[in-house]
């Protein structure tokens, strides 16, 4: 838990794996419901745009804005059967004028034209092993990803009941570590973790008495 929670970087090799600049840069993740997030330009000549790691699924893009202007022109491109060839039905598609093309699964946008400004969107995050959404699930699938030790029989269960509004993370700090990840959600909604001595882990609610 004291580990970096992200790893997996860009190898600048072109396509997914980004421009020969983002060599080495590290591949962020999004999970939960994320508003406003900026885009970066995966490939210039095409103008599709990367919002997480793109070999990691999102659950989808509900809105999407060119310098703060949302469009009501965004088709969906579903998976192709592989990221690759994913990337290919994008390149090829014609975004609508206006608007764009939106394709979850591998994190990217296809916008019509160059961007005015940010090309912001707002997501449903990573959905492997299904999408979610509160604290307690999202905190659950951070340690799960990283092979984290278990969490204690019902904890997760009990601590979305009792904070269960839809919260974000966008994990883009290669330095940031699963126990800060975890110190942070949890103390936004007044609960915390502890190791029991089993090595569980346990969630509880801040109380005074």
């Amino acid at each position: 838990l004291k580990k970096p929670f992200l790893r997996d970087r860009f190898e600048g090799t072109g396509g997914l794996e980004g421009p020969i600049e983002w060599a080495g840069t590290i591949k962020s993740r999004v999970f939960g419901r994320v508003w406003n997030l900026a885009g970066s330009p995966i490939d210039p000549a095409n103008n599709i745009y990367c919002y997480a790691d793109p070999l990691r699924r999102l659950q989808s893009f509900t809105t999407v804005r060119d310098k703060g202007a949302a469009t009501a022109n965004l088709n969906v491109l579903d998976w192709q059967g592989s990221a690759a060839a994913t990337l290919t039905a994008l390149q090829d598609a014609d975004a609508p004028d206006g608007g764009g093309i939106a394709c979850p699964s591998i994190a990217c946008i296809k916008w019509w034209t160059r961007p005015a400004g940010d090309l912001t969107a707002d997501i449903m995050g990573e959905n492997a092993g299904g999408y979610v959404e509160t604290t307690a699930r999202i905190v659950e699938r951070v340690v799960a990803s990283a092979g984290g030790p278990a969490f204690a029989a019902g904890t997760v269960t009990n601590a979305a009941a009792v904070r269960p509004a839809a919260i974000g993370l966008v994990a883009n700090d290669e330095s940031t570590t699963i126990a800060q990840i975890m110190d942070e959600l949890l103390g936004n909604v007044s609960l915390l973790w502890v190791l029991t001595p089993l090595g569980d882990i346990d969630i509880r609610e801040w109380a005074w008495g």
